[in-house]
């Protein structure tokens, strides 16, 4: 009798147990996969901050695309991370915000489409890349990720570079680059 209600218990005890995976996805494996461009901005208000003070982005209009494309993310406060992805549909350039919810304020709600996955909001005003981006199992990005620099105030991430006229017999693939900006000076490394 003690043997059956020993294997019962053990039973029950096997039978009970969860083996489903916690599955939290990271912002970097929800970058389209057919991002160009990805800037990787550690934070939102020291990269603004960047902007308005470095004499290279007021003296030129190098920025100007990128402050314009900021602009539906306005009313967001976010300590995370943010990743700004650019891919080509139908001759135009779209941007695609990724960044976590969980360091976020909304204070009103956002101009552009966005839809939340993992904790993890996700904004763009192409539906369909917003689609995409559910159903995406992994990113590209993701595996190049570690290459970037925590301390960095932006980090720029490029997929195919177009062949250079004074240099077409050297190939130049995907360039990644990080840059620390000052008032004073831009650092690149890459």
């Amino acid at each position: 009798m003690r043997r059956i209600l020993y294997f019962l218990i053990v039973f029950l005890l096997i039978s009970s147990c969860n083996n489903t995976q916690n599955t939290q996805r990271s912002i970097e494996e929800l970058v389209p996969n057919n991002a160009a461009i990805v800037l990787y901005i550690n934070s939102l208000e020291s990269f603004e901050s960047a902007l308005k003070n470095s004499d290279l982005t007021t003296k030129t209009s190098l920025f100007t695309p990128l402050k314009k494309a900021l602009n539906p993310l306005g009313r967001i406060q976010s300590k995370s991370p943010l990743l700004v992805c650019v891919t080509k549909e139908s001759q135009e350039n779209v941007y695609t915000f990724i960044t976590h919810l969980k360091n976020i304020k909304l204070e009103d709600s956002l101009s552009i489409p966005f839809v939340t996955i993992d904790s993890i909001l996700v904004a763009s005003k192409s539906r369909a890349t917003l689609e995409a981006i559910r159903t995406q199992k992994s990113s590209d990005y993701s595996k190049l990720f570690k290459r970037c620099q925590t301390t960095a105030t932006f980090s720029l991430y490029h997929k195919a570079l177009p062949n250079l006229l004074p240099l077409p017999y050297i190939p130049i693939g995907s360039v990644y680059l990080d840059f620390n900006m000052t008032p004073k000076s831009i650092t690149i490394n890459g």
